[in-house]
């Protein structure tokens, strides 16, 4: 009877037993299962692109909610039960591959399914390469010429450098540059490294040679020409001039002449100069000559035209006077003289003599009078001049008229 008890009651115990852990069971399943993750934003990026914040959208998170990126808890802020964020660091995504994204309530207390984050490689941008160079060399002396580049990745951040220098470049197409070398690049003989670089930092090809030979020939180099001159005509006294010189074979050595005097030249190209030709050199009207030489032993051009116009007529006119007129012995006075084209130079004669003269416009001009100027009567002649080649007007009168004698 005893025993049978016991039994029962063993029973009753390992009954409550197994109740207890399946209750157990069925919480924690619903509490793991309580969680989901629908969705990361964003869901991918490239490796060694930096840390970044990692937005997890799902349900049932709560206060207690983590991020699991990877293997490792993230630091986790809680927007809402169906949302939280997390800062994920540089460390976590420096190499590619698919990182399985969970939330956890921590241990015994519930895990969410997972999703994949993706790290994708970071892509290598394409380094440029060279694959011919036209032309390979020339003769040490040659004028400017253009090198042409082919290749492979070349780009509109692509640029070509001819030994350390760098040339302006034109990106004719991905396979293929081009640059103008200047003559001073190739005056001597020896080889030059060419380099094609992207600018933006993603790479250089690796070098070329390009070949400057000693010249074997005593043929001299061709002489310049001039095909165009800009301006090539200017008013006599307009100052200095800026003159642009056109034409071909010009080297860093030449020189601009003009009126068989060099003036001060600066090389623009194979086909293009600038010189500065002072007034001096173009005070007179006249037609000189403008040819370019190459230094001793290397040509010179043909003469060109250059053409200095006299100015156009600016001789100053009188149309009137005050006073016109006064008695003999009249105390000095200040005369006023209209007309026109009066300039800074103007000077007013009166009689035979200079008087010092004031310019107060185009139009005005005032003078002093003294009074010896008018101590004897007669017409004494008022004209205006510009300065010497600057032209005079003509004559107008001034009256000095005997002091009338009142009798007794």
């Amino acid at each position: 009877m005893q025993t049978t008890s016991l039994t029962r009651i063993g029973k009753s115990l390992w009954a409550i037993v197994a109740l207890t852990i399946i209750t157990a069971t069925t919480a924690f399943a619903e509490t793991a299962t309580s969680m989901t993750v629908s969705g990361l934003s964003p869901s991918t990026c490239v490796a060694g692109s930096g840390g970044f914040t990692l937005t997890v959208n799902g349900s049932g998170f709560g206060t207690a909610s983590t991020v699991v990126f990877g293997h490792t808890k993230m630091a986790t802020t809680i927007v809402s039960s169906a949302q939280l964020t997390a800062v994920v660091p540089a460390q976590s995504v420096a190499n590619a591959g698919n990182i399985t994204v969970g939330v956890t309530n921590g241990e015994g207390k519930g895990y969410s399914n997972t999703v994949k984050f993706n790290v994708t490689a970071a892509t290598v941008p394409a380094v440029p390469t060279i694959t011919s160079l036209s032309p390979t060399g020339c003769v040490a002396g040659s004028p400017d010429f253009t090198l042409t580049v082919n290749g492979t990745n070349f780009s509109d951040q692509s640029a070509i450098y001819f030994g350390d220098r760098q040339l302006t470049t034109t990106h004719v197409s991905s396979t293929q540059v081009s640059a103008l070398v200047p003559a001073v690049a190739v005056a001597n003989a020896h080889k030059i490294g060419v380099v094609v670089a992207n600018l933006d930092g993603s790479g250089h090809s690796s070098t070329a040679c390009f070949g400057v030979t000693a010249s074997t020939t005593t043929t001299p180099p061709p002489a310049p020409t001039i095909s165009g001159l800009s301006p090539n005509s200017v008013v006599a006294g307009s100052g200095d001039c800026t003159l642009t010189v056109t034409g071909t074979n010009f080297i860093s050595s030449s020189v601009v002449v003009f009126n068989k005097h060099a003036v001060t030249t600066t090389f623009g190209s194979s086909t293009q100069l600038t010189a500065t030709v002072p007034a001096a050199s173009v005070a007179t009207a006249g037609d000189f000559g403008v040819c370019v030489t190459n230094g001793e032993g290397k040509g010179h051009s043909e003469s060109e035209d250059f053409t200095v116009t006299q100015p156009a007529n600016t001789s100053p006119t009188v149309t009137s006077i005050s006073p016109t007129g006064c008695v003999v012995g009249s105390v000095g006075f200040t005369l006023t003289v209209t007309g026109t084209n009066f300039v800074s130079t103007s000077k007013v004669y009166f009689g035979h003599g200079l008087l010092n003269t004031t310019v107060v416009s185009d139009t005005q001009l005032t003078a002093s009078v003294p009074a010896e100027a008018v101590a004897k009567a007669g017409k004494l002649t008022v004209v205006v001049t510009n300065g010497e080649g600057k032209g005079h007007s003509s004559a107008v009168y001034f009256g000095v008229t005997e002091r009338s004698v009142t009798p007794k």
